[in-house]
């Protein structure tokens, strides 16, 4: 019989985690809540040596700090800020070259848009002109944010008591609008319910369902772009991390990290909680 006391194997993260100590981030969608927490984690490790916000407005850090936690001068001289028409993001190709990675967690809710179609201009037109603008400029890795069930294939109308089946198809659609352009290396996130500070939406203020904080979903995005640069001539299957995945990277403690001149492991990565590459689904 076997051991049944056996302890679970320790969670590693799906790409090995590297130091090198001077990567470079833009992100998009900087003011919402899990953006925040992106900027924050960037500025505040020393593995990254500069940070690139591109949004509509500028980021306020003082109430960035006040949501996310104080960063020191040397930290916050690391950010480079710059206000573009969302509209045009495909004409900004030249403020997303010479970065490793772009993180998008543009977003908005349906009261917030006030229609249908404005909803789908942020979540699905610009986030697909943003690709777009990075893939033009040769950034080599696109970091999206999208949801828990997220299905290009989903059913769904323009209908506001509907939107939830919007949402999702949406979500769906801007995976798809990300992977058809090939980047070397894609990573999506679907978190399920997230936990925002000082949040408006009703199934989060009262609590009932399980929800993972903003802060841990941008940590598992910023170690997930810590690891040794893609190679190769063809592009790596895009990694989908699902919600369960989400939770336990930004939640994982390295023991020892590596350095990236070290000898690269040759064991496959474990992919429990991971769906590496998704089929295009007819909408």
């Amino acid at each position: 019989m076997g051991n049944s006391s056996a302890k679970p194997a320790a969670f590693e993260p799906i790409r090995r985690h590297l130091t090198t100590g001077n990567r470079r981030a833009a992100i998009l969608g900087a003011t919402g809540a899990t953006g925040q927490y992106v900027v924050h984690h960037l500025l505040a490790s020393d593995e990254w040596s500069k940070v690139t916000v591109i949004h509509r407005r500028k980021l306020d850090m003082e109430a960035l700090e006040k949501e996310t936690g104080k960063l020191t001068d040397e930290q916050k001289s690391k950010l480079t800020q710059h206000e573009v028409d969302m509209s045009k993001l495909t004409e900004q190709e030249a403020l997303f070259q010479g970065h490793d990675v772009v993180f998008c967690t543009l977003g908005t809710t349906r009261s917030a848009a006030k229609s249908a179609d404005a909803f789908r201009k942020v979540d699905l037109e610009m986030v697909r002109d943003g690709a777009i603008a990075a893939k033009k400029a040769g950034v080599p890795q696109y970091s999206l944010l999208t949801s828990q069930g997220a299905s290009a294939g989903m059913w769904a109308n323009d209908w506001k008591l509907m939107h939830g089946l919007l949402y999702l198809q949406v979500k769906g659609l801007a995976e798809q609008e990300v992977t058809k352009l090939k980047f070397p290396r894609t990573s999506i996130f679907r978190p399920g319910m997230l936990e925002r500070p000082g949040s408006d939406r009703f199934f989060e203020k009262i609590g009932l369902l399980s929800s993972t904080h903003v802060s841990v979903v941008a940590r598992a995005m910023v170690l997930d772009a810590e690891s040794d640069q893609p190679s190769g001539d063809e592009p790596e299957k895009p990694l989908i991390y699902e919600s369960q995945a989400v939770q336990q990277l930004g939640q994982w403690k390295s023991g020892s990290k590596e350095k990236a001149d070290e000898k690269k492991q040759s064991e496959e990565p474990d992919t429990q909680g991971v769906i590496e590459e998704e089929k295009p689904q007819q909408s």
